[in-house]
């Protein structure tokens, strides 16, 4: 009997041995993405901040090639704003590694850091942040402050999910901040006091456009997952996809309702490895206004004109493809010949970012016809193939990039950072921006999204994103929309 049961306890042990081992291998997978030890964060300061700006004459016309500089920026400032408690804080200027800063942040605490135009900059954190770069040093006390451009990271680090912590910045006459619903939500928003700013409820594919405090830190939370997107027809970007990564099937972003004929500006799609067919819906009026095939590593350059236009708010667009696609909206600037060439018309302008992931081939298009300064930051040793061409980077090195289009893979996480201005006239600088930093170890996560079809008995459209390592297939899908209402206040 005794000797029965020293086999059964030796059995329980070694089970029990094999589980821990087990639930070690599945914590130390999941904390390779989630957990990181660390997380880095990188940037460019433009050495070029301040505004030529042409000399008005009379009646509203402007003097041929007569500029004064105006609005000149010494610096940009890098606001930070914690998601955890107990989250350190190390900021390093490069390609020395010299520390400028280190510090402790709680949840919803912001620190903000002053950096010289041309700096090439490190951020280190233990745990995720609010990353947000601007132009210039803030005025605290003004009502009204830059707005960033893009869209709000959620807690994790990607633009979609149901918790966000930010910074708000925007104008006073601006209600910037658009709540989009990818499933049936309530969301609720609190500020860095803990006062309750607004509760809602939003059904899947409808949106509220809200105003915040600049400066103030706000709590946002959802019980479905959300985007949280702001807009300026002048500023270039990436759109990420619902699944939070750059390259995908669907993306939801808000459009221009003026497009201007002078001026080259749109959306920039970009098919991969297979030919894509893409349509644009105007979700507002259910109504399809595109369709292309667009070739593998081919693009499309497309103004989508939705039926409300040259009034209201931003229009809503959906884009999606059978294949997967990236897309840009693209702003060049001033050409000449153009209104913008004699003084006035449009000053297309970008710092932004996006994030590849490994393995993962990307399209990458900086912006001609304007002047550039992008790069590619790598946060570990990293092997990269820029258009055919192998090339090592050491951890926090980083590689400038041409204007252009380029196919861009690595065998790690890599940031890109893509900065541009008019190059009319030749003086001309970028003295305005607000752009939110990713961390490099984003790049891994994609969300599993449920899209709620408004066709009345249609299927369930389910598009699922890998993390890290793991691959799941998602069958194609061809969503039709009806109207989704603009929800209002």
């Amino acid at each position: 009997m005794k000797e029965k049961q020293n086999h059964y306890d030796g059995s329980m042990k070694y089970k029990i041995l094999v589980l821990l081992g087990f639930l070690i291998l599945l914590s130390s997978s999941a904390n390779a993405v989630l957990g990181q030890e660390y997380y880095t964060y990188y940037g460019y300061i433009p050495s070029r901040m301040w505004y030529a700006e042409p000399k008005i004459a009379t009646h509203g016309t402007y003097y041929r090639g007569v500029y004064t500089i105006t609005n000149v920026q010494k610096n940009a400032t890098l606001t930070i704003v914690g998601w955890y408690d107990n989250t350190q804080v190390e900021v390093y200027t490069l390609p020395n590694k010299t520390l400028v800063k280190t510090l402790t942040l709680n949840r919803m605490e912001k620190t903000h850091i002053l950096l010289p135009n041309g700096t090439f900059f490190k951020l280190q954190t233990n745990r995720p942040v609010f990353a947000l770069l601007t132009a210039g040093e803030l005025n605290m006390s003004s009502p009204s402050g830059p707005l960033p451009i893009g869209f709000m990271p959620s807690i994790d680090g990607v633009a979609v999910g149901k918790e966000f912590i930010f910074m708000a910045s925007q104008a006073l006459d601006q209600i910037p901040y658009r709540f989009r619903a990818l499933e049936d939500t309530e969301i609720k928003i609190v500020d860095e006091t803990g006062t309750s700013v607004k509760n809602f409820k939003l059904a899947a594919n409808s949106w509220k456009d809200l105003a915040f405090k600049s400066f103030k830190v706000y709590h946002v939370t959802s019980t479905g997952n959300i985007m949280i997107q702001t807009w300026d027809g002048v500023r270039t970007r990436y759109i990420p996809s619902v699944t939070g990564s750059y390259i995908g099937k669907a993306f939801y972003t808000e459009s221009n309702t003026v497009w201007n004929p002078l001026i080259a500006h749109g959306f920039m799609i970009m098919a991969l490895n297979e030919d894509a067919k893409v349509k644009i819906y105007d979700v507002e009026y259910q109504k399809k206004i595109y369709e292309a095939t667009i070739p593998a590593g081919g693009s499309e350059y497309v103004k989508p004109e939705t039926v409300r236009m040259r009034m209201g708010p931003p229009t809503e667009i959906f884009i999606e493809s059978d294949k997967p696609i990236m897309v840009c909206y693209v702003h060049h600037g001033a050409e000449p010949g153009t209104s913008s060439h004699i003084g006035g018309g449009d000053y297309g302008t970008a710092l932004t970012y996006l994030t590849v992931k490994p393995g993962q081939t990307t399209e990458v298009y900086v912006p001609v016809n304007c002047t550039a300064e992008s790069y590619i930051f790598a946060y570990k040793e990293t092997n990269i193939v820029l258009d055919g061409l192998q090339i090592k980077l050491d951890p926090d090195e980083y590689l400038p990039i041409q204007q252009g289009f380029h196919e861009i893979s690595a065998d790690a996480e890599i940031i890109i950072q893509i900065t541009h201005w008019p190059n009319i006239p030749a003086a001309q600088g970028l003295y305005t921006f607000a752009s939110i930093i990713p961390p490099s170890q984003s790049a891994n996560i994609e969300k599993q999204i449920n899209l709620k079809p408004i066709v009345s008995g249609g299927p369930p459209v389910m598009l699922y994103g890998g993390v890290a390592a793991a691959a799941v297939a998602a069958a194609a899908v061809a969503v039709f929309f009806v109207r989704s209402r603009r929800a209002r206040s």
